[in-house]
């Protein structure tokens, strides 16, 4: 078992796990650590080289199973489909565990995703309701080989009690209830939306983690 993998970093690392598994972590050429305004160029140039990259060194290590994960490797899966598969009868897998922003919206990019989601020989999304969303947007046909695989470390997660929140989360929440919303990246994360019920709902308090836009 082989991992190939990017961080933001930019550096090599490699962790054997055993004699037979081990992850690598590799570098670009042409990367950025924060995203410029109008970064858009920037993460096509990343997306470039990641999938080059891993197109040789699949070809290399020729493995039976490939598993890809999020849908910024759209085109790397379409490669694996079209000529690497025919080739050595290996079995693609796309885990989806994000929503593919930048492929929802649009006949083209609705399309082109559903094209490649059905070719795969499996594809994995992280909850039901996600599963059932992106029915909607792609169709039945092109999920007919998707599969619901929670996030869960193990099954033994669901069983776990609850933590005890942190001191001044605790504080600033006086026993109020509250919900919680992670990483409102951008606004498909429908951040204002939340806010904007949360206000409605006069007991409740809003926590959030993570990136929040201007």
């Amino acid at each position: 078992c082989r991992g190939l993998l990017w961080q933001k970093n930019n550096k090599n690392f490699n962790y054997k796990y055993n004699e037979l598994s081990w992850l690598t972590v590799h570098s670009l050429w042409f990367y950025s650590r924060k995203e410029p305004k109008g970064s858009w160029p920037i993460h096509i140039f990343e997306i470039i080289q990641e999938t080059i990259f891993a197109f040789f060194k699949i070809f290399i290590y020729r493995p039976s199973w490939i598993i890809i994960q999020n849908h910024r490797y759209f085109l790397l899966a379409a490669l694996m489909i079209i000529i690497y598969r025919p080739l050595y009868g290996s079995r693609i897998v796309w885990d989806l565990r994000e929503l593919p922003n930048g492929f929802m919206k649009g006949y083209v990019a609705k399309y082109i995703f559903s094209k490649i989601i059905f070719n795969c020989n499996s594809s994995i999304v992280a909850n039901v309701e996600r599963y059932k969303y992106m029915v909607s947007i792609y169709g039945k046909r092109a999920m007919s080989s998707t599969m619901v695989v929670p996030n869960y470390e193990s099954i033994s997660f669901i069983d776990k009690p609850y933590a005890n929140l942190n001191y001044k989360l605790k504080k600033f929440l006086k026993g109020r209830r509250y919900i919680y919303l992670q990483n409102p990246i951008g606004k498909d994360r429908l951040l204002l939306e939340v806010v904007s019920a949360i206000f409605q709902l006069t007991d409740m308090v809003l926590v959030v983690t993570g990136n929040v836009p201007n």
